[in-house]
């Protein structure tokens, strides 16, 4: 049967034999490998539906699952996501806790091959409960406009529940999207996504995506940045776009990727020119 004890000496046995100088994804395709090597079943990258109030936002892939006896001796699937930090944060937590949140799993764990200290940290997580709401919400008001204060609150309520650690997912920012583009409708905005085609003397180059536009003809974006400089830069194209395609408002909603950010996620206005 499996124990922690025998995934944690798994993965001592990887970084013994690596050391401390490789990515998250060696390691994990390591200890997969050491895992078949123990006979220990495990079930990897598993299609996860990810909730958010009650809605579907999304798919994740959390790295490996595997049934691990509890303590009235029976097993009950358990979720291990790989990481190589010199800390785990507040912000992985989370992500795990989303993951046993939407899969319905009581415990999963934070299994870090350290490189700073070459240790391995186990960091048990448990699933939050009623701490993330799974019922869904529904909309009890209507609104005719978006403006900067409905942006920010939605983004401080997506971030609050999701955290970062999704930003970095090969999918990008579609699970952030979608949460927000739940939390706008449940102030009662109408809004679709929209493409603009690129013409060079009618002939069509390529496109630009509006992730909403909203009834009134306004649109916003989101991005993530890891500095106030990106920022800037995305801001400058917005807008020249909003120019270009006749758009009088829009907005831009910068998402952090890092936890410690949260406090300086901007908001950007940008009217035509």
């Amino acid at each position: 049967m499996i124990s922690k004890k025998k995934i944690e000496d798994a993965a001592q046995k990887v970084l013994d034999d690596l050391g401390p100088y490789h990515k998250e994804g060696v390691y994990e395709e390591a200890i997969m490998h050491e895992f078949r090597c123990c006979d220990i079943p495990y079930e990897r990258q598993r299609n996860v539906e990810i909730i958010y109030k009650g809605y579907s936002v999304g798919t994740r892939t959390p790295d490996c699952i595997l049934n691990l006896l509890n303590t009235e001796g029976k097993e009950e699937e358990f979720l291990v996501e790989m990481k190589a930090l010199a800390n785990i944060k507040a912000t992985q937590e989370k992500q795990v806790k989303v993951y046993l949140a939407s899969m319905n799993i009581d415990k999963g764990a934070i299994l870090n091959f350290n490189r700073s200290t070459d240790t391995i940290e186990f960091k048990e997580v448990r699933n939050p409960g009623k701490e993330f709401r799974k019922d869904m919400v529904f909309s009890k008001e209507t609104c005719d406009e978006v403006n900067k204060e409905i942006l920010k609150e939605a983004g401080k309520e997506v971030i609050d529940y999701l955290g970062t650690e999704f930003s970095y997912d090969r999918s990008g920012l579609d699970l952030y999207k979608e949460a927000v583009s739940v939390e706008l409708r449940l102030q009662g905005l109408d809004f679709n996504s929209t493409t603009y085609p690129i013409l060079y003397r009618n002939h069509h180059v390529t496109d630009y995506a509006y992730d909403y536009i909203f009834c009134n003809g306004e649109v916003a974006n989101i991005i993530a940045y890891d500095d106030e400089s990106q920022i800037i830069d995305y801001v400058k194209e917005f807008s020249a776009y909003n120019k270009r395609f006749g758009i009088e408002k829009g907005f831009v909603l910068a998402l952090p990727k890092e936890e410690q950010k949260k406090k300086k996620k901007l908001e950007v206005e940008v009217e035509k020119v």
